[in-house]
């Protein structure tokens, strides 16, 4: 009645042995020394990025992340980095164009950090400086959120993960505006 009549084993596998313990007996377990699932043939999982979470349950599973589905999460210190990247970002007065090579370099940069983190979202505010009546200024921080979120959906950042806000001039600088420039800014939030 053996099925491993040369080996000693265990009588619950018909008497053959299991080296791993994993419950398979070692003559039906591709990966004989090392435990894994009767689903995967004895092997264990694959988990390529190394993060716990084995590569059929993880969303990313060529990026370590400690989030539910395995991908990195868009913590509070990456979107501080974001921020200070971001404070490239510049304006001219009256105007949502995106200036000068520094600007899309920050945004280049931001691509980059959003794609290390490809399920996080974010909050584009754009804000303005008081020069100008406060209905426009609304209008214009709105255009200038929406003109960095364009500019991020077409260097390859998914719509769905960005969202607009216009925050107008009510939210300046060191509390006052007389920092015109830096007032002509967005920020960036979780979603």
């Amino acid at each position: 009645d053996d099925a491993c009549p040369e080996v000693a084993g265990l009588v619950e596998l018909g008497g053959c042995p299991d080296a791993d313990e994993d419950g398979i007996a070692d003559k039906d377990d591709e990966c004989p020394d090392v435990a894994g699932p009767a689903e995967n043939k004895g092997c264990p999982w694959p988990d390529t990025d190394n993060d716990g979470i084995a590569d059929k349950d993880d969303a990313c599973p060529e990026l370590s992340g400690k989030g539910e589905n395995g991908c990195p999460i868009l913590t509070d210190e990456v979107l501080s980095t974001i921020n200070q990247v971001g404070d490239n970002i510049l304006f001219a007065s009256n105007s949502s164009k995106i200036q000068g090579e520094a600007s899309m370099a920050a945004l280049e940069n931001i691509k980059k950090i959003l794609d290390e983190i490809p399920t996080g979202s974010i909050v584009i505010e754009g804000h303005a400086s008081a020069d100008g009546r406060e209905d426009y200024n609304q209008k214009l921080s709105l255009k200038r959120a929406e003109s960095v979120r364009d500019k991020l959906i077409e260097l390859g950042v998914d719509a769905a993960r960005l969202s607009v806000k216009a925050m107008g001039e009510s939210q300046p600088l060191n509390g006052d505006d007389s920092d015109l420039v830096n007032n002509r800014r967005v920020e960036f939030y979780k979603q």
